[in-house]
């Protein structure tokens, strides 16, 4: 969704974005020549990207160097909200969603721009958005396939959470929390708040658009969350939220699909037997999978293969509604890193009918969602033993600080013969491998200093992870 802005808000996103994740000052040259742009341009980019930076953040001009100081709360995530709320891309989006026709003679002059820049603003507009859904000059509102423009609209009103902008009635708001609170105690589930208030947007999106442009046709039907509801709630939904016809309900329970909720009251073997029956090769496919990662004896086993089934179910349309969020965590390093190829080398293992750029979001989707139950389970612990002639001094405490410094990638081993069958060796200079014949090829030996010193421990973190990754990822 980065892409969805003017020329120069991208320019000042990116700076900022650069200024976030450099730790060193840079000259304004340098910045000048990653922008494509002048160093007039790039000093006026910067000058204009302070104002919209929340108060406590900083940039500094020292001798033509530029460095950003950054205090207390705001985000990069925070920061592009801002810009894309003033953005004439918001104001397309926000007519649509209102659903009121206008020219563009009457565009130009409520935003008090020429008709020509107008029009230039819309042809880049369409460039930017995905393919499923298009911008008309005509009516100023989007175009295509209906699912698709209210998905696109729901993940926009998450960004810009506004009530007022978006001319929500709290009278409506008030029903939508009654609507999900009868579906939560209906399917026995429970949304997290953040679930919930995107499945709010949802429902919201579609009363807006139901009457003039009613869904006909899904391209998944007999979701599992609508197979739940009983005849009676079915018709209340149809009474009194969406009375154009019951694949306007189909169309509701997706948003509740979208927004997996947690499930309380033993209600996962339900839902799972529903996937069973109606999407059997999701089923057995997510299955797989979930006993790749963490075993079937895994408590989170449940969960895991719930999720990904439904992800599986619904993955066209969960993949197109991520274009418009910005939220999700991209791991980089350490562990987070080897569940995340864990995971991907799962995903490639398994789901061959998706292209590479599906099975690399479908990876990234199942890590935001399941590292948190799961990465104990996909990263099992290395042992870790000392060994020593003489006596490995400070080897109490050692103990105790690797233990609290890598928490549940160890497992430290403190037997006189634990040596024999662990992952790494930890011992001082009396150490002689030639005394020690039991060592094989898959173990490693770490040799540390007589009083411990900063480099040894830099130097334990990436053997570690080097072990870990190894042992977790290439087996």
């Amino acid at each position: 969704m980065f892409l969805i802005l003017e020329k120069n808000y991208k320019r000042q996103l990116s700076l900022a974005a650069l200024l976030l994740n450099t730790e060193r000052k840079i000259h304004l040259k340098e910045l000048a020549q990653f922008q494509n742009c002048s160093t007039k341009t790039c000093t006026q980019d910067l000058y204009e990207l302070q104002k919209r930076m929340p108060s406590n953040w900083e940039i500094v001009f020292e001798n033509n160097l530029v460095y950003l100081v950054k205090n207390g709360t705001g985000n990069f995530n925070w920061l592009y909200n801002q810009y894309f709320e003033s953005s004439l891309s918001f104001e397309f989006f926000k007519t649509s969603f209102k659903d009121t026709s206008k020219s563009v003679f009457h565009f130009s002059e409520e935003l008090f721009i020429s008709k020509s820049h107008l029009y230039k603003k819309i042809a880049n507009f369409k460039k930017a958005l995905p393919d499923e859904i298009s911008f008309s000059s005509t009516t100023m509102s989007l175009i295509g396939e209906e699912l698709y423009i209210r998905l696109a609209l729901s993940g926009v009103i998450a960004k810009v959470p506004s009530y007022k902008k978006w001319g929500f009635d709290i009278n409506s708001i008030t029903e939508d929390s009654n609507y999900i609170t009868m579906i939560e105690k209906e399917l026995q589930i429970k949304f997290n708040p953040l679930a919930k208030l995107r499945f709010l947007y949802w429902i919201e999106t579609c009363k807006r658009r139901r009457h003039m442009h009613p869904i006909e046709t899904l391209r998944v039907d007999k979701l599992p969350f609508y197979l739940a509801l009983s005849e009676e709630t079915k018709a209340t939904l149809m009474r009194n939220q969406l009375p154009i016809n019951e694949m306007e309900v189909m169309t509701l329970m997706l948003g509740a699909h979208l927004n997996f909720p947690y499930f309380i009251d033993n209600s996962e073997e339900k839902y799972l037997e529903l996937f069973r029956n109606h999407y059997p090769e999701n089923y057995s496919l997510a299955k797989a999978m979930a006993e790749s990662l963490i075993g079937q004896d895994s408590s989170e086993y449940a969960y895991v293969v719930l999720y990904i089934a439904n992800l599986l179910t619904i993955f066209k349309e969960y993949d197109y509604l991520q274009f418009f969020h910005t939220e999700l965590f991209c791991p980089i390093e350490g562990v987070e890193k080897i569940v995340s190829k864990k995971i991907q080398n799962v995903v490639e293992q398994n789901c061959l009918d998706l292209n590479k750029r599906e099975q690399a979001n479908l990876a990234m989707y199942i890590y935001n969602a399941c590292s948190n139950k799961v990465v104990e389970t996909i990263c099992s612990p290395i042992k870790i033993a000392f060994y020593s002639e003489g006596s490995l001094i400070f080897q109490e405490s050692m103990v105790n600080k690797i233990v609290n410094r890598y928490q549940g990638l160890v497992e430290v081993c403190l037997d006189e013969n634990a040596y024999k069958d662990c992952d790494l060796i930890i011992c001082d200079s009396f150490f002689d491998t030639e005394n020690l014949q039991q060592i094989n090829n898959r173990q490693a030996v770490y040799m540390w200093e007589t009083i411990p010193i900063k480099r040894n421990w830099h130097e334990l973190d990436e053997l570690i992870m080097e072990i870990t990754y190894n042992k977790n990822v290439n087996g």
